[in-house]
């Protein structure tokens, strides 16, 4: 079986502010990447949306936990997209890049992927929590 990449516990000082909008800041890692499905996401490639109401001293616990549990979610991804999807397809995922959106109420993620089933198309994930919410394709 891969190896397991671990996600590093991330520090307030790896959030770079890169764009203050009315209700939130987004924030890329300036050093850091992030693990998603095990694979490797360079940190200017993944954005966090912070809401303004949440510093990000006080969510930063809520966004290691959730990474930590994003870099390994095998089984729901399996689970929520159908039966042909196995361990060879999870393998094979490319994650191309995503956001975390960091409210009052919690966390919600989108990830941009590519897979072997439909390789002319992105793969679109929704998660609202640690629940997928949808699963498109784009072009």
């Amino acid at each position: 079986s891969k190896v397991k990449k671990k996600q590093k516990t991330l520090k307030v000082a790896d959030f770079e502010k890169v764009e203050d909008f009315e209700s939130e800041c987004e924030y890329v890692l300036s050093t850091k990447k992030v693990v998603i499905f095990n694979k490797e996401v360079a940190g200017e490639d993944f954005s966090f949306f912070i809401n303004k109401e949440t510093s990000l001293e006080s969510c930063l616990h809520s966004i290691n936990e959730y990474l930590e549990w994003l870099s390994d979610a095998k089984a729901i991804l399996i689970n929520y997209y159908n039966e042909q999807a196995d361990d060879n397809w999870y393998n094979t995922l490319e994650v191309y890049s995503g956001h975390l959106d960091v409210g009052s109420i919690g966390i919600s993620a989108h990830i941009s992927a590519g897979d072997i089933f439909s390789p002319d198309h992105l793969l679109e994930i929704d998660f609202e929590g640690k629940e997928i919410t949808h699963i498109g394709w784009d072009g």
